[in-house]
């Protein structure tokens, strides 16, 4: 996920510049403002992503003007900032792709989407400069597993961090979720020397939202 004030900016500018007529029915409006690194990882938890990104460091690039995918849903245009420098990004992926994943796309175009929008609406934001090369540096990476209800996994791409490969710290009894990146709320645990924030989802207890982010392998 992009930075908390890179996020509101996002937002802002969607919120001022694209009625909510045009958006798709099925947009959600508190969906974070993302970069994929790599869609189709075949890892039901955590500790693979944690052990091939360890130490990769802080990911830095910038934006482009506002461009459009106009093939990419048969009823809206997809509304894009697509990722300028992105040397970074395109290591990280490299470590990733060394993973089991199932391969989506010929090509990897990085981009932030802003909104999903009725067709031919996108035409007029086409060129749209406001956030061109607005600095963006990411230290940690978001990883939703493909098991349903697994909730999320942010993994620590800072120096230092050792890999995801202890146990997850003993639950704690009635323990208070915390507000952490992107204002989502969760827990945070110490996983092999790396600090690790568990999303717990709404209707999830700790325990379940910990055990599933481990895998339940316990090892």
């Amino acid at each position: 996920n992009l930075p908390t004030a890179v996020q509101d900016q996002l937002r802002a500018w969607v919120c001022k510049n694209v009625h909510p007529d045009e958006l798709s029915p099925d947009e959600a409006q508190d969906d974070a403002f993302h970069v994929t690194v790599l869609y189709g990882l075949h890892a039901a938890d955590g500790r693979q992503v944690a052990n091939a990104v360890a130490g990769f460091g802080p990911v830095t690039f910038r934006l482009g003007p506002v461009a459009v995918f106009e093939d990419a849903d048969p009823a809206h245009d997809v509304l894009i900032l697509p990722v300028k420098d992105a040397v970074d990004l395109r290591l990280l992926r490299s470590r990733l792709e060394r993973l089991p994943h199932t391969k989506t796309h010929s090509e990897y175009l990085p981009h932030v989407t802003l909104a999903y929008v009725k067709k031919g609406a996108a035409r007029r934001f086409l060129g749209d400069a406001s956030m061109v090369d607005t600095p963006i540096a990411v230290d940690r990476l978001r990883f939703t597993s493909w098991q349903p209800g697994a909730g999320v996994v942010w993994v620590s791409l800072l120096p230092g961090a050792k890999p995801y490969a202890k146990p997850i710290t003993p639950l704690k009894e009635q323990e208070t979720l915390t507000i952490g990146p992107e204002g989502k709320r969760g827990v945070w645990r110490t996983v092999g020397g790396n600090p690790i924030f568990i999303e717990v989802e709404k209707g999830q207890s700790v325990p379940e939202a910990v055990r599933r982010a481990e895998g339940r392998s316990g090892g």
